[in-house]
């Protein structure tokens, strides 16, 4: 199973840039909406009145995610204010969220915040390269007892594509190698990185998504919601013996 998500930072819309993000951000949706392609869109600004309407009206093939703050890795206060936040402004719009994608490797995470607040799915950080073999790399529970798991990236796609690695055709050849040597591969694309470095991520993305959608018209394998994935994978799996929760405990 593939999925993919949409990281997207905040950003003012007096501040340079704010226009070409919009144009990209609506490319993007242009393309998921042409090949049918469901996108988990991790906000970081729920005040982004025009994006989270957009995404809206593509229909319910989309889900929404909170984008982590960087500061909420410094405390558990900052943790609840920004989780808080987020969770007031999505129900204004009338949506939810189950699904927390983070920024930073190792943030503070308390598990009765993530259950007060739904929070079901914890997607990792992009991870630098792809093929990592690393235990870490596999969809795992951080606490079986509440049904909370842990969702890695696989492959983040936001910066430059090396010149040696082929391009777009040989981006789709590795992320079809994770998907045929894993049960559930992510993809995530960095809509902040890429303005940075001038990547033309739609491109890649129209190109990455037309490729799923004939790989699951064939019936390859099947494209779906990160939150779905992995409810469907860990309705599957079985806690491993002596597996703890990576989760902080709460004081």
């Amino acid at each position: 199973m593939l999925s993919f998500s949409v990281d997207v930072p905040h950003l003012s819309p007096s501040e340079p840039g704010a226009l070409p993000r919009q144009k990209l951000l609506e490319r993007l949706l242009q393309a998921a909406e042409q090949y049918s392609v469901p996108i988990t869109w991790a906000v970081a600004d729920w005040h982004e009145d025009w994006l989270i309407r957009r995404v809206m009206a593509s229909g319910p093939i989309h889900e929404f995610a909170v984008l982590a703050g960087e500061q909420w890795a410094e405390s558990r206060r900052c943790l609840v204010a920004g989780l808080s936040e987020a969770r007031q402004w999505a129900a204004a719009y009338g949506v939810d969220f189950e699904v927390l994608a983070l920024r930073s490797a190792h943030p503070l995470m308390e598990m009765d915040v993530l259950v007060r607040h739904r929070i079901r799915v914890v997607r990792g950080p992009a991870a630098a390269h792809l093929g990592h073999k690393e235990a870490r790399w596999a969809l795992r529970p951080l606490s079986a007892r509440f049904g909370i798991w842990y969702a890695p990236v696989h492959a983040v796609v936001g910066k430059s594509i090396p010149w040696w690695w082929g391009g777009s055709r040989s981006l789709r050849w590795r992320i079809a190698q994770l998907v045929r040597h894993r049960d559930a591969v992510h993809v995530s694309f960095d809509v902040g990185r890429a303005l940075q470095e001038s990547v033309d991520l739609a491109a890649i993305a129209r190109s990455l998504f037309r490729w799923a959608a004939a790989c699951r018209s064939k019936e390859m394998f099947q494209v779906a919601l990160l939150s779905r994935v992995v409810l469907a994978q860990a309705a599957h799996l079985e806690p491993v013996a002596g597996m703890h929760s990576v989760l902080r405990r709460s004081a």
